[in-house]
Formats: structure tokens, C-alpha cells, sequence
């Protein structure tokens, strides 16, 4: 029999080097994270144009900038740990000293840059403890291209659960898409697998940026309140931009945007105050399109909650979320009773005293059609008074019944393969339960199809 007692050794310290993987682990877990760090240091530089190329095959990202670029004499400690040159103020995106470091632990690290005041572009490569191996001159524009390859080579069990296929298409989009977000002066391009995934031009504003990252969304649905309300005694602003509620919403909140000082993060507390005050306007089920942009001095974030510097404590967060509320509701209120091109008309909005409220009733038997208005509206008595409805929703609302109650998805005997979808593409084909598999580069395979649609 084996003795129990036996079988435990004594306490011992980790090897160091386990230690530095599992840091690197906690900093580099995934393609995305790859891409989040190395968006993070171009942005830092100044770039105005970031180019991502991911090749999952290979494990492999590339990300190219046309930023300020690393001097030749910081080169050397660029990818040890610890090392830096924006901790003395925490006002950029990545500021731990962790990233390089970590890629070059997980990776094959090579960095290209051609910095103001020296000669020529450099080319360095990196050991796995961050040591520069290998420098030379090479021809290059201004800025920097970072390349990491073959992550997670030494770290089978990574590459094992990592995202795959159309999901990890999707993730990256999203990474990249919350970047661009809240950095609308900058081109974005983003390619997986030498394929095209995401590409986004220059605007203004935040309020332009989104119908670029969410096509059905329009910019005369959207409102602003410009560069936002400012707390002078607590030396912070919001800037918001919101969808206006009986236009724009969505079936899940993954457009409820919190970002602090130019990233995008999880802040629970303030996302919920988003989700209340939006509530009584929105039907049922339904949630808003809102980025709420918030700027505060860097030493009121602290930025240690989550390696991913998604989440993060900010100070004084109950004056925040009232002021969050505050600035929503004075932006709603700026907006609401603003009548339609097709209604002015006949309705003033000095009329309207408060919002309508959206009903949902099974039966309109006991609806009477009192008129019809400019072959548009028609006119209607209820018990709960006069009820307006608008003849072509009322029309779209009718075959959307029709299909929903007529919807089922049944399995094809061949099955349809499709080529060059966007992420956006393959999400609403998820939704709709057609269950797009990949099927080869750039190809998807569907097996399924609504019954409507078979003739």
C-alpha cells in the first residue's frame, strides 16, 4: 500500500522560469490579446494609420504604424521586463512594461522601426527572455511593425482551447472595433488569413465611427452632446453618444459602450445606469446603442484590476454614475418631441408633454378606426384614448408576425458553401441558428436553411 504521507513533498519555491510564463500567460493569453497590446503601442506613438494582419496558421500577428517610432538606443531594452517609458504618468493605453516582454516569452519577437533623429530604419530580434539577439539597418517608413510568431509553440495547451474559424474573426473585430471606437481620427485595417475582415476610414467623431462598426445604424439616428458635460471640481467629463430610443436598439446590450480615457473597459456599475435610464423608452426585451466616453485625470484609475486592463476602480464612481445619468437624460430631453419630415404637418412639438410609450397587445378588436392621415397615419379610439399608428410599421409588423409564426429552420441535403463573408456577416447568420461551420480559407459552410425560403 502506498503511504498517502509519502506521496506530498515539501513546499517549494516555483521555478523562476514558470514564474515568468505564468506572468507572461496572464498578460499574452490569446491572438486577441496580441492585438489589444500592440494596438495599445501604436497609439501611444501618435499613429494615425494601423494596419493588423493575423494569420492564424501560423500563430502569427503583425501590427504596422506609422507612429513616432523607437530610437536605435532604446532598442536593447524594449522587450525586458519591466521596462518602459510611460509609467511616470499613466496618461497612455499600455504602461506595465509587460507586453514586448511577454511576446517575446511566448513567441518569436521581431520589431521594425524607424525613429525621428536616426538615420535609417532598425531591425531587431529577441530572445526568449527579451534580449536583443540580432540588430541591422533595413529600408522602412516612418514608424513601427511589430511581429510576433509562432505564440504559444512551448504552450500546447493554449493553442489547444484557443478561438478558431469564424469566432476568432469575430473576437478580433472586436478588439480592433472598440479601439477604433473611441479613436476615430485613425485608419484602421485588419486582415485574418490574408483576408480583408475589417477596414475603417478616418471621421470626425465618435458619432460617426459607429455606423461604420454597425451597419444598420444610421448617423441621423444617433445624437451627441459634442465634447460633453465637465465636473470642474472633480476635473472629469463625459462625452456621449447615444441612439435615439424608438430608432435604434438592439436584441443584446453588447452595444453599451463604457470607455475611460480612450479605452474601452467593463465598469458593471455605469453600464447600469445606462441600461435604467434608458428603460422606460425602449420595447420590451430591447437594449440601447450608447458610448459613454469618460476623461479623468490618470491618478483617479487604477488600471491593477485585470491583466487585460479591461476592467478597472475608478474614484469618486457614485459621482460618476450620477452625472452619467444626468448627461444621458439633459441629451434625451434635448431630443425628444422632434417630429418626423412626414408629420410636421399636423403635429407641433411643443405638444408633446412627455415620451410615447411603446404597447404590445395581442388583439386590436377593440381598436375603431376614426381616420386616416396624409395616407400615412391612421387615427384610432381606445379604451386608454387615441392611439396612433403609422400604416407602414403597422404593414412590416403584420409580415414579421407572419414569418416569425411561420419560421423553422430545416436541414438542406447539400449543403451551401459560402465565401468572403465579414464577421458582421457570419454574426447574423449565428443569430438566425444557420450555424455557418468554416470550411476551408475564407470559406463557410451552411447546412441549414428557414423553410420559408425553400420553393
Amino acid at each position: 500500500m502506498v503511504d498517502p504521507i509519502a506521496c506530498h513533498s515539501s513546499i517549494q519555491p516555483l521555478d523562476p522560469e514558470l514564474i515568468r510564463r505564468m506572468a507572461a500567460g496572464e498578460v499574452i493569453d490569446s491572438l486577441g490579446s496580441v492585438v489589444r497590446e500592440l494596438v495599445d503601442n501604436a497609439l501611444d506613438a501618435q499613429a494615425t494609420r494601423i494596419t493588423i494582419a493575423v494569420d492564424p496558421e501560423q500563430w502569427q500577428v503583425r501590427v504596422s504604424d506609422d507612429g513616432i517610432g523607437i530610437p536605435q538606443r532604446d532598442l536593447p531594452s524594449a522587450a525586458l521586463a519591466h521596462t518602459t517609458s510611460k509609467v511616470p504618468h499613466l496618461g497612455s493605453l499600455g504602461f506595465r512594461g509587460e507586453a514586448l516582454h511577454s511576446m517575446a516569452r511566448l513567441g518569436s519577437l521581431h520589431l521594425q522601426t524607424w525613429a525621428q533623429g536616426d538615420p535609417h530604419g532598425w531591425q531587431a530580434v529577441y530572445n526568449r527572455e527579451g534580449r536583443m539577439q540580432a540588430l541591422q539597418p533595413v529600408a522602412l517608413s516612418r514608424g513601427t511593425v511589430v511581429t510576433l510568431s509562432d505564440l504559444f509553440a512551448s504552450w500546447p495547451s493554449r493553442r489547444e482551447t484557443a478561438m478558431s474559424g469564424s469566432r476568432l474573426i469575430k473576437s478580433l473585430a472586436q478588439v480592433v472595433g472598440d479601439a477604433a471606437l473611441v479613436q476615430p481620427s485613425v485608419t484602421w485595417l485588419l486582415t485574418v488569413a490574408a483576408k480583408e475582415s475589417l477596414r475603417l476610414a478616418t471621421v470626425p467623431t465618435i458619432q460617426a465611427r459607429i455606423p461604420q462598426l454597425l451597419r444598420q445604424v444610421h448617423l441621423r439616428d444617433l445624437r451627441s452632446d459634442g465634447d460633453g458635460l465637465s465636473d470642474q471640481q472633480q476635473d472629469s467629463a463625459w462625452q456621449l453618444v447615444l441612439g435615439l430610443p424608438d430608432r435604434c436598439h438592439r436584441p443584446r446590450p453588447d452595444w453599451i459602450k463604457i470607455a475611460v480615457n480612450g479605452r474601452v473597459v467593463q465598469v458593471p456599475e455605469l453600464m447600469q445606469i445606462i441600461q435604467s435610464t434608458f428603460h422606460p423608452l425602449l420595447p420590451r426585451h430591447r437594449h440601447p446603442v450608447c458610448v459613454a466616453h469618460l476623461r479623468v485625470p490618470p491618478d483617479q484609475v487604477d488600471w491593477n484590476r485585470d491583466p487585460a486592463k479591461s476592467e478597472l476602480f475608478v474614484q469618486n464612481l457614485e459621482q460618476h454614475q450620477a452625472s452619467l445619468e444626468a448627461t444621458i437624460l439633459a441629451l434625451l430631453a434635448s431630443t425628444t418631441g422632434i417630429p418626423s419630415s412626414r408629420a410636421q404637418g399636423w403635429i407641433r412639438a411643443s405638444e408633446l408633454k412627455q415620451s410615447y410609450q411603446t404597447v404590445s397587445t395581442p388583439s386590436f378588436t377593440s381598436l375603431r378606426v376614426l381616420a386616416q392621415l396624409q395616407n400615412t397615419y391612421i387615427l384610432t379610439e381606445h379604451a386608454t384614448g387615441l392611439w396612433l399608428i403609422e400604416q407602414h410599421v403597422a404593414h412590416e409588423r403584420v409580415r414579421y408576425e407572419q414569418l416569425c409564426q411561420s419560421w423553422r429552420v430545416v436541414d438542406l441535403p447539400q449543403a451551401v458553401l459560402l465565401d468572403n463573408l465579414s464577421a458582421d456577416q457570419v454574426e447574423r447568420l449565428e443569430a438566425l441558428n444557420l450555424q455557418p461551420e468554416p470550411f476551408g480559407e475564407g470559406v463557410w459552410r451552411v447546412q441549414k436553411l428557414p423553410e420559408c425560403l425553400l420553393i
